[in-house]
């Protein structure tokens, strides 16, 4: 997996409860332009603010003259947004090459919080009659607005005789409680495997296609987005050249 690359800053919502905890990113590979802003899981910034509540108050009463007066009824709390991405990449170079992308991603907003989850699978393999053939596969998450969020992804790479192997994996699930933030910031279960073999070793898993043949690059995105002003979008891309590579991209957005 690729670390993530993001430019970030952070955003308050004033609750009555205290200010929230917003954005959160998530470990990604190549589509920063969907990614959340100020990610809190990520090589530069792996820990959340611990708390936003006193500098929401000092800069409110700077701006406000002292009163003896009731302040009034509470104010309501906004409701957050759960925003997600998830997608990938992968190539192969050689005379014969197959890669294949599939990306699924769906929100639901049951009143109470909202549920997001969805799954990224990409595979690589390239063999030549002549030179050294390559694979690369990669997937990524971009997560904003979650309270927990559970991730587990897999990538492999191996070379067998003239054939080069890239496998990656990725699935998450993410929830958003409404009018309620962890203490320390959003909680995060991630769970990697990697692996990585030159001679042969393929770890007990292969690619689920056949042994390639001509050069093939297929991918696939579906998103589904449940709730008043949600939103669902996906994008993808593939190109294949006759004995030289192929590749494909492909990533899903959904908001509630």
């Amino acid at each position: 997996m690729r670390p993530i690359h993001h430019d970030r800053e952070q955003h308050q919502k004033n609750e009555h409860s205290g200010p929230k905890n917003e954005h959160t990113g998530i470990k990604g590979s190549g589509m920063d332009a969907f990614s959340a802003n100020n990610a809190w899981l990520s090589d530069e910034h792996s820990h959340a603010p611990q708390s936003l509540r006193g500098g929401a108050i000092d800069s409110t009463a700077e701006g406000l003259n002292a009163s003896p007066a009731s302040a009034g009824p509470p104010v309501a709390s906004e409701p957050s947004a759960l925003v997600t991405v998830i997608g990938g990449d992968a190539y192969a170079t050689g005379t014969n090459t197959v890669v294949t992308g599939a990306v699924s991603n769906e929100v639901k907003d049951l009143g109470y919080a909202k549920v997001a989850s969805g799954v990224a699978e990409f595979e690589a393999s390239g063999t030549s009659s002549h030179g050294e053939p390559a694979a690369g596969a990669d997937t990524f998450l971009s997560v904003g607005g979650a309270d927990m969020v559970m991730k587990v992804e897999l990538d492999l790479n191996f070379h067998i005789g003239n054939q080069d192997v890239a496998v990656s994996k990725l699935a998450y699930y993410a929830i958003d409680i409404d009018n309620w933030a962890p203490p320390n910031g959003p909680i995060v279960m991630d769970y990697q495997a990697h692996a990585i073999s030159q001679f042969g070793e393929p770890h007990g898993y292969l690619p689920s296609h056949v042994a390639p043949s001509g050069n093939l690059a297929t991918v696939t995105a579906s998103a589904d987005a449940q709730g008043l002003n949600s939103l669902a979008s996906t994008l993808t891309q593939s190109l294949a050249v006759e004995n030289h590579f192929s590749l494909v991209s492909g990533a899903a957005m959904v908001a509630a």
